[in-house]
């Protein structure tokens, strides 16, 4: 299983009229070339990312699925997946794991296509449509998610909205369960995240 840590910052020095100037720049996890499908907990500021969607899942629940497509979208279209993996919460019945829960599995493309961040939790969520936020993520630059998201399917009984801005700046969507496509109002917009 091949594994890549995502740092806080690429950091480089330009010359601008003699001067040196140090720019520091995100590091993205979604950059050119192959899809990146990584795994956040809500804790975490750092995001662990696997070239494939199965290993990536594998470690977002704590190695109880490990037989997931390899491939995103299909993952995303797959009923008895999404069955087990919303089953996960029922069975741990607020177990004191760091993480083993996803809340939602956020997709660089419309359609559940492109890399993928799989956000997990210590448990699911409750469940009742009241609007009291029971996770969040305030920023998603530095785990280089930021303005990506075009897409996203929630599980364990969690629905998730998304800001234009760190720490949960309007616009914002609703809370939601699945889009295959966010809308143009927040597509590739996306900097943080709340589950109820």
């Amino acid at each position: 299983m091949r594994q890549v840590a995502l740092g806080w910052a690429r950091v480089g020095v330009v010359m601008v009229s003699g001067l040196c100037a140090l720019v520091v720049a995100p590091v993205s996890a979604v950059a050119a070339g192959p899809e990146r499908h990584c795994v956040v907990s809500v804790g975490d500021r750092e995001a662990r990312c696997f070239g494939g969607f199965r290993e990536a899942l594998a470690e977002a629940t704590a190695g109880r699925i490990t037989d997931a497509p390899g491939n995103a979208a299909a993952a995303a279209a797959d009923r008895v997946l999404e069955r087990r993996i919303n089953a996960l919460a029922a069975e741990r019945g607020g177990s004191a794991l760091r993480e083993g829960y996803v809340l939602s599995i956020e997709y660089q493309h419309e359609n559940f296509g492109g890399s993928s961040i799989i956000f997990t939790g210590y448990r699911g969520c409750d469940g009742i449509d009241d609007g009291i936020v029971e996770f969040e993520y305030a920023d998603l630059a530095p785990i280089g998610w930021n303005d990506t998201i075009s897409s996203f399917r929630t599980y364990s009984d969690c629905r998730v909205r998304h800001f234009e801005h760190p720490h949960f700046v309007t616009p914002r969507t609703v809370f939601q369960t699945t889009l295959s496509y966010i809308g143009s109002l927040m597509n590739d917009r996306a900097s943080s995240l709340q589950w109820t």
